[in-house]
C-alpha cells in the first residue's frame, strides 16, 4: 500500500493578518492618546493664559504710560533721595 500525501496547509495567511490587524491597532490607539493628550494641554494652557488683546488696545495703553526720555535734573535727584526720612549706615562717623 502506497502511503496517503498528508494534505499541507500554510498558516502563513492567519499569521500575516494578525500581525498587520495587531500594529494597525496598536497605532489607531497611540494616536487616539497622542489626540487626546494634545487636545487636553491645549485646553489647559489656554485656561490659563491671560484674555489676548488687539495690538490697538495695546497701542493704547502703552501711549497711556510712555514718556519720552530726558535728562535727570538735580532736582529730580533730590526728590527721589530726600523721602523725608534717613537711614544712616552703622560704623559711619
Amino acid at each position: 500500500m502506497a502511503p496517503t500525501p498528508s494534505p499541507t496547509s500554510s498558516n502563513t495567511g492567519p499569521i500575516v493578518g494578525g500581525v498587520i490587524g495587531g500594529i494597525a491597532g496598536v497605532t489607531v490607539l497611540a494616536l487616539a492618546l497622542w489626540y487626546f493628550i494634545l487636545r487636553r494641554k491645549s485646553a489647559l494652557l489656554q485656561d490659563r493664559s491671560p484674555p489676548r488683546k488687539h495690538h490697538e488696545e495695546l497701542q493704547g495703553e502703552l501711549q497711556d504710560v510712555w514718556q519720552e526720555p530726558r535728562e535727570v535734573s538735580a532736582d529730580d535727584i533730590r526728590g527721589e533721595l530726600d523721602a523725608g526720612h534717613r537711614v544712616e549706615l552703622e560704623g559711619g562717623q
